[in-house]
């Protein structure tokens, strides 16, 4: 099972890159943007090209910025008194890659050289101050980690037609089958049904008292008691094995919750 931040930040991609509302909306961003013609773009490029300019701008920096997010912005939640310091550091990093990918992107389509102090300093600059005060906006809106406000807007709304545990209601359909276990991975929550598994945006506390039966086994697994096929010894902790045949590490912490339901001996 894979726990890196990088897989995270590619799922974070992966999400922005088949979500037709957000193209849609950057799409639209870069027309009006060609049409408005800002940075002195409408004296030095006609309409057709300036659209197209500006459309591939937006789409190529909303990954650039959505991937360095999906890398960073955890770090910075995990400094609560410097949290909104360390995401606008984070729009910094963002803004220094938007400005190499801009000035490439001029170099190669109106030879304008990035090598031009003034040029690359006010591009860098301009760049640099989109990019953080984006961050920082979308963080403030993104719902929020450390207070676990799940039921804020934004976040996953509650279908309460959905039978089972209150989790699976905020699971796409596609992935609403039966609970096995639960494990976090940074500030997400991967739930794993027998439909598939999905990572969710919310603290693990509030994610176990949506899930139903079951138990904790370990700071970063839950699993389902009906999900559990086998429970061994394996020197001070356990292992158990679910019903789709992966295999949970239980610490000794949770032992005595294992012997009391009748798992172990």
């Amino acid at each position: 099972m894979e726990n890196s931040l990088w897989q995270l930040a590619k799922r974070e991609l992966h999400a922005v890159l088949t979500n037709r509302s957000i193209w849609v909306g950057a799409t639209a961003t870069g027309l009006v943007l060609g049409f408005a013609a800002p940075f002195g773009t409408h004296d030095d490029i006609s309409l057709l090209p300036r659209l197209i300019y500006w459309t591939v701008v937006v789409q190529v920096t909303l990954m650039t910025g959505t991937l360095i997010a999906s890398l960073l912005n955890p770090g910075a939640d995990r400094l609560p008194h410097y949290r909104w310091l360390g995401i606008a550091g984070v729009g910094g990093v963002i803004g220094i890659c938007v400005s190499l990918e801009v000035l490439a992107l001029n170099w190669l389509s109106f030879g304008l050289s990035p090598f031009r102090p003034a040029y690359a300093v006010s591009l860098t600059v301009n760049a640099l101050a989109i990019s953080i005060i984006v961050n920082l906006a979308a963080s403030w809106l993104s719902p929020s980690v450390e207070t676990g406000d799940t039921g804020s807007e934004g976040s996953t709304p509650k279908d309460s037609t959905v039978e089972g545990p209150a989790l699976l209601a905020r699971l796409p359909f596609d992935k609403r089958g039966t609970l096995l276990s639960m494990t976090v991975q940074d500030h997400y929550v991967e739930v794993t049904t027998t439909s598939g598994t999905e990572m969710l945006l919310m603290r693990f506390s509030d994610a176990m008292q949506e899930a139903g039966a079951g138990l904790q086994v370990h700071r970063s697994h839950w699993v389902a008691e009906n999900a559990v096929v086998k429970a061994e010894r394996s020197g001070s902790a356990a292992r158990l094995t679910t019903a789709d045949g992966r295999d949970l590490p239980v610490s000794r912490r949770y032992l005595p919750d294992l012997r009391k339901r009748g798992l172990l001996s």
